[in-house]
Protein backbone atom coordinates (compact mmCIF):
# COMPACT_ATOMS: atom_id res chain seq x y z
CA UNK A 1 0.00 0.00 0.00
CA UNK A 2 1.43 3.41 -0.95
CA UNK A 3 0.53 6.33 1.27
CA UNK A 4 1.41 10.02 0.98
CA UNK A 5 2.27 11.42 4.38
CA UNK A 6 2.13 15.08 5.33
CA UNK A 7 0.54 17.50 7.74
CA UNK A 8 -2.73 19.21 6.88
CA UNK A 9 -2.14 22.43 4.88
CA UNK A 10 -1.88 25.57 7.03
CA UNK A 11 -2.13 23.61 10.30
CA UNK A 12 0.27 22.65 13.06
CA UNK A 13 -0.78 19.00 13.37
CA UNK A 14 1.90 16.35 13.21
CA UNK A 15 2.19 14.13 10.15
CA UNK A 16 0.04 11.07 10.72
CA UNK A 17 -1.86 8.10 9.36
CA UNK A 18 -5.32 7.38 10.86
CA UNK A 19 -5.87 3.86 12.12
CA UNK A 20 -9.19 2.02 12.63
CA UNK A 21 -9.57 -1.56 13.77
CA UNK A 22 -12.22 -3.87 12.36
CA UNK A 23 -12.36 -7.14 14.26
CA UNK A 24 -14.83 -9.90 13.37
CA UNK A 25 -17.90 -9.67 15.60
CA UNK A 26 -16.76 -6.39 17.21
CA UNK A 27 -17.59 -2.74 16.65
CA UNK A 28 -15.10 -0.72 14.59
CA UNK A 29 -12.88 1.41 16.79
CA UNK A 30 -9.99 3.79 16.35
CA UNK A 31 -6.52 3.50 17.79
CA UNK A 32 -3.79 6.13 17.98
CA UNK A 33 -2.57 7.46 14.67
CA UNK A 34 0.78 6.40 13.32
CA UNK A 35 3.04 9.41 13.94
CA UNK A 36 6.74 9.86 13.23
CA UNK A 37 9.35 10.41 15.93
CA UNK A 38 11.39 12.75 13.70
CA UNK A 39 8.43 15.09 13.06
CA UNK A 40 9.14 18.49 14.66
CA UNK A 41 5.38 18.94 15.21
CA UNK A 42 5.06 15.74 17.27
CA UNK A 43 3.14 16.50 20.45
CA UNK A 44 2.29 14.74 23.69
CA UNK A 45 -1.20 14.11 22.23
CA UNK A 46 0.39 11.54 19.95
CA UNK A 47 1.58 9.47 22.90
CA UNK A 48 -1.66 8.14 24.41
CA UNK A 49 -0.96 4.48 23.58
CA UNK A 50 -4.46 3.58 22.48
CA UNK A 51 -3.87 0.24 20.76
CA UNK A 52 -0.17 0.38 21.59
CA UNK A 53 2.58 2.88 20.91
CA UNK A 54 1.84 4.76 17.68
CA UNK A 55 5.14 6.66 17.44
CA UNK A 56 7.33 5.06 14.76
CA UNK A 57 10.79 5.59 13.30
CA UNK A 58 10.81 5.85 9.50
CA UNK A 59 13.65 3.98 7.80
CA UNK A 60 14.67 4.03 4.15
CA UNK A 61 15.72 0.81 2.42
CA UNK A 62 18.41 0.37 -0.25
CA UNK A 63 15.86 1.26 -2.97
CA UNK A 64 14.87 4.57 -1.36
CA UNK A 65 11.49 3.33 -0.10
CA UNK A 66 10.45 4.44 3.39
CA UNK A 67 9.14 1.84 5.87
CA UNK A 68 7.76 1.87 9.40
CA UNK A 69 6.65 -0.85 11.77
CA UNK A 70 3.90 -0.48 14.31
CA UNK A 71 2.80 -3.26 16.61
CA UNK A 72 -0.90 -3.13 17.48
CA UNK A 73 -2.34 -4.43 20.75
CA UNK A 74 -6.02 -5.08 20.08
CA UNK A 75 -8.38 -3.35 22.55
CA UNK A 76 -5.48 -1.89 24.64
CA UNK A 77 -6.69 1.31 26.36
CA UNK A 78 -9.89 1.24 24.26
CA UNK A 79 -13.11 1.91 26.22
CA UNK A 80 -15.66 -0.91 26.12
Amino acid sequence: MAVAISSYPNRRAEQHVHMHMIEPGKATYWIDDIVFEDDPLLSARARRHRGGRGVVRPERDAYGTWHVRRDIALRLNVPA
